[in-house]
């Protein structure tokens, strides 16, 4: 029985697809590595007065902050509550086993310079994933207490749920 070109096409993505969701979850924390210092260098940049940079464990990023956090019943005195937002790279990053498999399911000419090319190209869109991720949950899920530290008004954060 022959198949027709759409349906070797997808049963070649589909093979190339697992194959590659599986060396990617494998290398899961050298990507995130790769995506999260970058995106925590840039919020460090951006908003030097709160955020200091990022710290792996895993495949979670979490973004260093100097936000006090409202104290919670039951904290020892005088303890201070520090926000430390966390983003899983895995949830973002799942574009580029998707384009890889694509890539070599198509046949394309050149197709490891594309890869290439198209990995650096996903960089930014990973990299602001993570850090939207954050300010998500600076601006919007923390509270009131957070937001009054960071100076986001209300078209800020309007901004920060769009993206």
């Amino acid at each position: 029985m022959k198949l027709s070109l759409l349906a070797g096409f997808l049963l070649r993505a589909l093979f190339w697809l697992l194959l590659f969701l599986l060396l990617w979850y494998a290398a899961g924390s050298t990507m995130a590595m790769i995506v999260g210092w970058p995106a925590g260098a840039l919020m460090h940049l951006l908003f030097p007065s709160w955020a200091g940079g990022a710290s792996l464990a895993g495949t979670h990023v979490d973004l260093i902050t100097g936000l006090r956090m409202p104290r919670r019943a039951g904290m020892p005195a005088g303890s201070v509550p520090m926000l430390s937002p966390e983003a899983d790279y895995l949830t973002y990053g799942y574009g580029l086993p998707l384009l890889f498999a694509l890539f070599l399911a198509s046949n394309a000419r050149h197709m490891f310079g594309k890869a290439a090319l198209a990995f650096f190209v996903l960089l930014p869109f990973q990299m602001f994933s993570l850090i939207f991720v954050w300010l998500k949950q600076v601006a919007i899920v923390a509270g009131p207490a957070v937001v009054g530290q960071t100076g986001f008004g209300e078209p800020a954060r309007e901004v920060i749920a769009l993206g």
